[in-house]
């Protein structure tokens, strides 16, 4: 700027000290803050004088509209209305200052001492930026120079002031310390608040004070160092943009220029504006602000932000500054665009954004850019096509989206990104696949040819055009169909894939498998090229199975799952190989096929001989499977990602049936066996009217030859019949695991509909409690939601005893989250290995098969609850009876309510039940009928009012029972018939209880029939008979204990012969295993566990009560 200075012998080097750039701590800006917060109503009045303006002109008809609502003959009474409100809330009284006086205090010299002169600690004074004892030797017009030549190469604003100009801006700040000044946008005016503080004055912005309040952070600092003042007659000026995301350096001088406008060289009406707003909330300021715009527009017109700055201009702040007249006549050059050339540059400007954004991961910067581009490019090019530029935008913004979230997935537990950047990738990635699914043909039209360029929709419209290139200069340059690459072998030549040296490629390719720095990618590429060239059904196969475990070789870790693009095609080359098989007989697919050595030349296949190929299509389904169940388990299940996925299910349901087909036809036991055991975990826990649309959708989309023996067509109309005829086939013919897990998903089925008996008679005729601990993990897991269904389905048909029981097991031990693998619940006092807790997460079930844990823990404590209550008030006050806990966690949060010192109205289910058992206990049946029913969660079940209706009987018949135990020590006879009327039930029915507890020997009693009275007896055990009694129950419990230790032992060392009989066994090896598990399984176990003795007694009672 100074060309003249670099000759000087003062050099910048010698008078100011190195430093860097000077930026505000963060605690700083934190504690640079308004010390006064106001919210007002926002409020938009316009004085009379702008009612010709365009503004006025452009919101005239909402004011008007406003005004007729709120019942104003007019809009300028309307004004004068709210002005008034206004002016009595905010308790403003304008001064009557004159102007002469105003001038007069501004031009009076104000006495800087040292203290007025100090700035804040932590502003850097003027000693640590310029070489004081060297300036002291230079003239102010020097000192300007150098100052000013300084911040040019600096992101600053710099200016030296005249002392007599600094004097009355510092008098006026001092005075009038807030103010509020516009600053123009292209699209409006935003407001920015300027305080003065010290000698600084900082600039922040109106909205960001309005959402921040005293936390908003400032935008711009002006500093002036008055050290100079004294004996040089200068005030050096620095000003900081602290946010220059958010500020340009352009708007920065332009709020410089209206501070100055109103604060120096302002006229009497500016100075009146300033002296007005004096006294007011900065809501307050703008709203007399906004009232008089018309002014302000006047104001601000010389310093518009279109216009930029003379390279050479001076501030308005320096000395011998010209005049402000002189100044907006100074004609500068201006660049005019067309709109064409607008629309291209800002799409240019948001696609360059987003490419720099990629290179650093910024994905909020990616999310706000790709926004704005959105809304230029509808904006603009909405009505006439898409651009190619930004079709080439999205479909690289879809590739990298899909590499980040590789990317994110590859990592797991190392370091993860930052929450702000997941929860603008998350919120990119459903952006893009909404708009990519709009202009879906778009992009795979540029996909395949990203190369040439289409004519474009209107000539009006600038997009970037790629050079087109013909064929004469392509053939230099070959453009294969793989991303412009062409692959070549050795002595550069082009590899070349035919059906001639396909099985010469496709030997090289197994060779390669498995090795390190194999390209896995570039081989299903290879594989894909050499399906597309096979000729023949053996090719055809050949190259099928080694490109199906190629592609889930792809994806090797059991926590990543495999992308659903390559799933989908997995799943249709699956398809294709079974097409192949169906349509060509005389081939066949075996595990047990010895490998040939020469399998490079196509066979020769006779008439009504079959070809067996090793390989293994069973492995491949339940790779798929597997593979379909990690991506539900890693996709949230509380977004559309999820439902999308899950539709996938009725395809791979579809591959599997056709799979059992093929098995069948080919007399493939074991792999027909696992195939039906698939099937059948996609069905056991859905209701009868999803497996029926799944049924039909399946058999529609199969060839109609398919047929299947095992499952034909009228049996697959119900689906109590398909489940029934696939576990049938299963017992018969499945290995032992497979029988279990059949089993098991029988049993689930039957307690799913409601047919108890059942599902009670099966599970304990078939004794799998018995060594269920030895079984998988997996298997575990559907034994406990095997359990906790059969007990869900108890509680449903009114058997609360035996549904505490099943349920007992589970909800007791506090951990149903593990054992139902629905969640880990993390305990305080265990750490579980990375290991452990990797596969514990990999056993999770998917969100649409989970068992709703709040319904369970409803059903459980509700059980508990009607047999505790009455087992509390039998053993009364004795101590040892009230040992005997039938559910400790009820027992443990009864007492816990119990203690509280006040107990609020309920509000979840805990509070619910344990109020209605401490009514129950008090005798208050009715409300606990209340606070039972109004407990929401029974809505999920079928039949809400018949549970209601069973629900209330069942705390009726509890309560008679509990008030017997309690009162029967207080009478000596009671009335059947005011006991009836007492708890609203029958008499027959009260007669029925209470000779059940006779019987049960759970009441010292007898009936009258006569008088139509219970007669109570007093009956005390003696001390002998009570330890008899002890003695009795722990000499039991204790042979139940050896029993089960036993039965342990025996399975061990059955199993232990089990593995050594298998020793030495050849190809008869599942033939034996077979014989084995059934002569095992032949053997009946004798003893019971505590569920057989629970279900065993419940069913005698029944049996008692019937001969009754």
């Amino acid at each position: 700027m100074y060309s003249g200075l670099r000759n000087s012998t003062h050099s910048l080097s010698s008078l100011f000290i190195k430093q860097n750039k000077h930026v505000f701590p963060k605690r700083v800006q934190t504690q640079m803050r308004f010390s006064k917060v106001t919210s007002d109503q926002f409020q938009f009045i316009h004085s009379k004088d702008t009612s010709n303006s365009k503004y006025m002109e452009k919101y005239y008809d909402k004011l008007k509209n406003k005004a007729e609502k709120e019942k104003f003959s007019s809009v300028e009474e309307m004004k004068a209305v709210k002005l008034k409100a206004i002016q009595k809330n905010s308790s403003f009284t304008p001064k009557k200052i004159s102007l002469n006086e105003i001038e007069t205090n501004s031009l009076q010299k104000t006495n800087f001492t040292k203290d007025s002169m100090s700035l804040p600690p932590h502003v850097k004074p003027l000693d640590k930026i310029l070489n004081m004892e060297k300036i002291k030797d230079h003239d102010s017009e020097t000192i300007e120079k150098l100052w000013l030549e300084y911040h040019s190469t600096k992101n600053y604003l710099s200016a030296v002031i005249p002392a007599e100009t600094y004097r009355t801006l510092f008098k006026r700040g001092q005075q009038y310390p807030m103010f509020v000044v516009p600053l123009p946008q292209e699209q409006g005016l935003e407001f920015y608040i300027l305080q003065f503080q010290f000698h600084q004055c900082f600039f922040t912005s109106l909205l960001e004070y309005k959402t921040h309040g005293i936390e908003s952070k400032h935008h711009m600092v002006l500093t002036h160092f008055p050290d100079l003042i004294d004996y040089k007659g200068i005030v050096l000026m620095q000003g900081e943009i602290i946010q220059p995301k958010l500020i340009s350096l352009k708007s920065a001088q332009y709020l410089a220029y209206a501070m100055q406008k109103f604060y120096v060289s302002g006229t009497k009406y500016e100075l009146d504006l300033i002296r007005d707003c004096d006294d007011l909330t900065p809501i307050n300021k703008l709203y007399l602000v906004l009232r008089e715009s018309f002014y302000f527009f006047s104001v601000i017109k010389k310093y518009e932000p279109t216009s930029k700055p003379a390279a050479g201009a001076k501030s308005k702040f320096l000395k011998d500054a010209e005049s402000e007249s002189e100044e907006s006549d100074i004609d500068e050059k201006r660049e005019v665009k067309s709109a064409k050339d607008k629309k291209q540059d800002a799409l240019e400007s948001s696609i360059k954004t987003i490419e720099n954004a990629k290179k650093i991961n910024d994905w909020v910067a990616i999310q706000n850019e790709f926004e704005k581009l959105n809304k230029n490019v509808s904006k603009s090019f909405g009505s006439i096509g898409m651009p190619r530029v930004y079709i080439k935008t999205i479909a690289s913004l879809e590739d990298f989206l899909n590499e980040a979230l590789q990317k994110e997935k590859e990592k797991e537990a190392k370091k993860k990104m930052n929450a702000t950047q997941a929860k603008a990738l998350n919120s990119m990635k459903n952006k893009i696949k909404k708009i990519v699914r709009q202009f879906e043909d778009e992009v795979e039209r540029w996909r395949q040819n990203p190369v040439e360029s289409e004519e474009e929709p209107d000539e009006d419209v600038d997009i970037e055009k790629p050079t087109s290139t013909n064929h004469e200069e392509l053939s230099s340059n070959e453009v294969p169909d793989d991303e412009g690459f062409e692959q070549v072998g050795k002595g550069k030549k082009p590899i070349e894939f035919t059906s001639d040296n396909l099985f010469k490629k496709l030997r090289e390719i197994l060779e390669a498998r498995g090795k390190k720095n194999t390209d896995r990618l570039e081989q299903i590429k290879v594989l894909q090229k050499l399906l597309g060239v096979a000729a023949t059904p053996y090719q055809q196969i050949r190259v099928l199975l080694a490109l199906i475990p190629s592609q889930f070789d792809y994806y090797p870790g059991m926590s990543s799952y495999m992308n659903v693009d390559m799933w989908k095609s997995t799943q249709k080359e699956i398809n294709q190989l079974l097409t192949i098989l169906e349509t060509n007989l005389h081939f066949a697919i075996h595990d047990l096929v010895e490998e040939e050595e020469e399998d490079d030349k196509e066979p020769v296949i006779e008439p009504g001989q079959t070809y067996s190929i090793r390989g293994s299509i069973v492995s491949f389904i339940d790779r798929l499977d597997d593979e379909f169940t990690k991506s539900l388990q890693n996709i949230d299940p509380h977004t559309t990602d999820y439902v999308d996925r899950l539709k996938d299910e009725t395809e791979l349901y579809a591959t599997i049936v056709r799979g059992q087909i093929y098995f069948e036809k080919n007399d493939l036991n074991e792999s027909t066996s696992r195939v039906i055991m698939r099937r059948l975990e996609h069905l056991y826990y859905k209701p009868d009217q999803v497996i029926q649309t799944v049924e039909n959708t399946v058999s529609q989309s199969l060839p109609s030859n398919l047929k299947s023996s095992i499952t034909p067509p009228a049996i697959t109309q119900d689906s109590s019949d398909l489940i029934h005829a696939l576990c049938v086939y299963l017992y018969k013919k499945g290995e032992s695991l497979l029988r279990t897990r059949a089993m098991l998903c029988h049993i689930y089925h039957h307690a799913l509909h409601n047919r108890f008996y059942i599902a009670r008679d099966m599970l304990l005729m078939s004794h799998l409690q018995d060594n269920i601990q030895l079984s998988d993990v997996g298997t575990q897991i559907l034994h406990n939601r095997t359990m906790v269904q059969v007990g869900l389905c108890a509680f449903r048909e009114g058997m609360i005893k035996e549904s505490q029981s099943c349920l007992q097991e589970i909800c007791g031990t506090g951990r149903v989250k593990e054992l139902l693998a629905q969640g880990l619940q993390l305990q305080k006092y265990s750490q579980l290995p990375p290991e452990q807790e990797k596969l514990d997460r990999q056993r999770q079930l998917p969100f649409h098969m989970h068992i709703n844990l709040e319904l369970l823990e409803c059903a459980y404590l509700t059980c508990s609850m009607l047999l505790e209550i009455p087992a509390m008030a039998a053993a009364g006050s004795n101590p040892e009876a009230r040992k005997k806990v039938i559910s400790k966690p009820f027992r443990r949060m009864l007492d816990y309510n119990e203690r509280q010192v006040f107990s609020g109205p309920p509000e979840n289910t805990r509070d619910h039940i344990m109020g209605a058992a401490k009514a129950l206990a008090a005798g208050e049946w009715q409300k606990c009928q209340e606070l039972i029913s109004a407990i929401k969660i029974w809505d999920l079940m079928p039949e809400t009012q018949k549970i209601k209706d069973m629900l209330g009987r069942k705390i009726q018949e509890e309560g008679l029972r509990t008030y017997l135990f309690t009162y029967s020590s207080y009478y000596t006879t009671l009335g059947l018939e005011q006991l009836s009327t007492m708890f609203s039930l029958p008499v027959n029915t009260v007669t029925s209880i209470v000779s059940k507890m006779i019987w049960n020997e759970e009441l010292a009693a007898s009936l009258d029939q006569i008088n139509n009275v219970v007669v109570l007896h007093r009956v005390e055990l003696t001390k002998v008979q009570q330890l008899a009694l002890m003695f009795a129950e722990k000499a039991t419990s204790f042979v139940e204990a050896n029993e089960r230790t036993l039965e342990q032992k025996q399975a061990v060392g059955q199993n232990q012969r089990d593995q050594q009989r298998q020793k030495g066994q050849t190809n008869q090896q599942n033939t034996e295993k077979r014989t084995m598990y059934q002569k095992r399984d032949g053997q009946q176990q004798r003893s019971r566990n505590n569920f057989n003795n629970g279900l065993g007694n419940s069913v005698r009672g029944r049996i008692q009560q019937n001969r009754m």
